[in-house]
């Protein structure tokens, strides 16, 4: 019997991206909200389970996982016997992985930041959130324009990786509407089986 906690919160981009693989994989799993509002993710009991105090956590069984991208890999490599999400080859797998790159680095400091100056109300400079944006999405139309995936013709954990944020910048900027690629992307995720919306 496989026991499956998610440590996360409803409006965590990272929380989502994890909660999304995990109903695309059709797994059932216990979610347990970590109030970021009240700094429960740097309670000592929180501390115990991640000590840099961040969300989202998975406890597979015995295992604790700390990081969406780790996460993700961990979830394809565990459950997802088709070998798609994560493949088996170097070459693909180097290619995921830069992209996961990107999703910890580009996006997180582009759209996610826009979204938490705009939304969230954060401190930061928006001005170079959104310049930071535009040059990811410039980067990723280019993407595209090769290919129907992120990664490759074939959807993988970095199509996962960069939807929750890209999504949920909408709430702060308009600029996806100048690139008619991602549009065609984000369509193509939200009609994955198991597919669910950010919040």
């Amino acid at each position: 019997m496989e026991e499956i906690k998610l440590y996360g919160h409803p409006l965590s981009g990272h929380t989502h991206k994890v909660s999304l693989f995990l109903s695309i994989l059709q797994l059932e799993y216990e979610f347990i909200i970590i109030d970021l509002k009240k700094q429960q993710q740097k309670s000592a009991s929180f501390l115990n389970i991640n000590p840099l105090g961040q969300v989202p956590v998975l406890k597979h069984n015995s295992r604790i996982i700390c990081d969406s991208n780790a996460i993700l890999i961990y979830l394809a490599k565990t459950f997802d016997k088709s070998d798609s999400w994560y493949p088996s080859s170097t070459m693909k797998q180097a290619q995921v992985q830069r992209l996961l790159s990107i999703a910890a680095g580009p996006l997180v400091n582009g759209p996610a930041t826009a979204r938490a100056i705009k939304v969230l109300n954060k401190p930061g400079n928006f001005d170079l959130a959104l310049e930071t944006t535009i040059q990811l999405y410039h980067f990723l139309e280019q993407n595209l324009a090769k290919q129907k995936w992120m990664a490759s013709n074939k959807p993988s954990i970095a199509d996962i990786a960069l939807y929750s944020y890209i999504k949920l910048a909408e709430s702060a900027t308009d600029v996806a509407k100048d690139f008619p690629k991602i549009l065609t992307w984000q369509t193509q995720v939200e009609d994955l089986p198991g597919f669910m919306a950010v919040t």
